[in-house]
């Protein structure tokens, strides 16, 4: 098919999948009164994409001389990283936030295929053709694709396998016959799951002999028989995903039962969504500190120290995670046998740690730039009023700085970003800031730091890169 329209998209997604929110199951995804502005923010990824000046960087062409989303490309270099990392920034730029066709789900499917080549290496499986063989049907329908990887966990210090009450807390294979597999459980926060063609489910943790039949991985699509999205009219893009004996054909199975190698796949999609989260945070951050600044100006507070002071910090925060996020790229890895880049691993989870571990602090420096109006602010519509907008005029506008609506609708923008949803996805989206440490703590080069801690206590060390470096001739103590 090469590049959908946005109306070929629109069709694509109008099937039987099921699909409740605040208990009404919804007829269409695409006029739903919730779910249609996230279908309409996906819609756009294949509006750029046909756009002529975008279409270089957004696109690919292919050996058949028909174009593809450039996503969809499995990356080789460290090129490919730092173009990934444009592109998210321009459609987060452009939309408002990451894109929603083109997102998540491409980071599952090159994850998925690194696990795989690592997999078939140790087991001689054929996993990896499994996966190359999906992501050509991606291309050829230009698939909006999301990821399921979080399951509901149940007790959390509990293995899959020990869960009390019922064994599918954890998404795990019922059945197993010689065409396929048959699933049941459940995914929570599945994002923009209601508006795609293709769902990538990966094991969210490592597993124990006994979690055999939980160390599962597949490509399902969202109208299969069986399964069905539960979600609200606050928050209807990130539904829960159920999975009630869901048959998936044998070459959509990418893990099955091989609990050993469970860890793979959610290890290997972090490396790639770490650099997406590091890239699209960086332009909302953009947006925060922009925000900051026109508060400062508008509350007449742009010269005073304190404020100077903040502002100052929210320059390091925000410019920070870019350079990490860069780092992560321009230092990348290879897999060494396939070739295969990803970003730094320890690089990526700096950057994801930086930004998330400090962003209730820009939260709380926005909101005490900003003033108590956050919380008391009349509304918008007031401004329509003729017998209130003039009041609004004249004590909320501030004269020579900005008008009644500038203010207002500065003052919202913080009310938004400040809210419930910000603060929680920022913390644990695109995993918490325990799985950083747990990453850091797997992935930093341990060796080497205390090779040059040894060589700087007069020390003998063996390390490679220590040990032929000139002799030290002044001791640190």
């Amino acid at each position: 098919m090469a590049l959908k329209t946005i109306e070929q998209y629109l069709d694509s997604i109008r099937d039987d999948r099921v699909i409740y929110l605040d208990g009404k199951k919804v007829e269409d995804v695409t006029t739903d009164p919730i779910l249609k502005h996230l279908v309409n923010y996906a819609a756009a990824d294949y509006e750029m994409a046909l756009d002529p000046k975008w279409q270089d960087l957004l696109t690919e062409v292919m050996p058949n001389g028909e174009r593809c989303h450039f996503t969809f490309i499995a990356p080789k270099s460290k090129e490919d990283l730092i173009r990934r990392r444009n592109i998210i920034q321009l459609t987060t730029r452009a939309q408002g936030g990451p894109g929603g066709a083109k997102f998540t789900g491409i980071d599952g499917i090159n994850g998925v295929h690194l696990a795989a080549q690592r997999i078939d290496r140790k087991l001689g499986t054929k996993y990896s053709e499994r996966v190359q063989k999906f992501r050509q049907h991606c291309i050829d329908i230009d698939a909006a694709v999301a990821v399921a990887l979080t399951d509901v966990k149940g007790s959390r210090s509990l293995h899959p396998h020990q869960q009390k009450g019922h064994q599918d807390y954890y998404v795990r294979m019922v059945d197993k016959k010689a065409d396929g597999i048959v699933v049941r459980g459940a995914k929570a926060h599945i994002s923009h799951a209601p508006a795609v063609n293709e769902i990538v489910v990966l094991p969210c943790r490592s597993m124990t002999s006994n979690d055999g039949d939980y160390a599962v991985a597949f490509a399902v699509s969202p109208n299969a028989k069986g399964l069905k999205m539960i979600g609200n009219a606050r928050d209807g893009e990130h539904p829960l995903v159920i999975f009630d004996d869901v048959f998936i054909p044998m070459d959509r199975v990418f893990l099955m039962g091989e609990w050993e190698y469970a860890h793979h796949m959610p290890y290997s999609f972090a490396m790639y969504h770490r650099l997406s989260a590091d890239t699209y945070k960086y332009v909302q951050l953009e947006e925060m500190i922009g925000t900051a600044a026109l508060l400062a100006e508008y509350n007449g507070l742009e010269k005073v120290p304190h404020v100077q002071d903040k502002l100052a910090w929210l320059v390091m925060y925000v410019e920070g995670t870019e350079a990490l996020g860069k780092a992560a790229v321009e230092s990348c890895e290879f897999d060494k046998d396939s070739g295969t880049a990803y970003p730094n691993t320890v690089y990526s989870n700096v950057a994801k740690y930086f930004y998330a571990n400090y962003y209730h602090e820009a939260e709380k420096t926005v909101q005490d730039i900003a003033g108590g109006l956050v919380a008391t602010l009349p509304s918008l519509e007031d401004l329509k009023n003729p017998d209130t907008a003039p009041y609004l005029e004249k004590y909320i506008g501030l004269a020579g700085k900005a008008t009644a609506e500038e203010r207002m609708r500065i003052f919202r923008l913080v009310q938004h970003n400040s809210g419930y949803f910000e603060g929680s996805v920022t913390l644990h989206g695109e995993g918490s800031l325990a799985a950083q440490r747990m990453m850091l703590n797997l992935s930093a080069d341990w060796a080497r730091y205390k090779a040059l801690a040894k060589r700087a206590a007069g020390l003998p060390t063996d390390h490679p890169m220590v040990s032929a470096l000139p002799t030290r001739r002044r001791a640190n103590f």
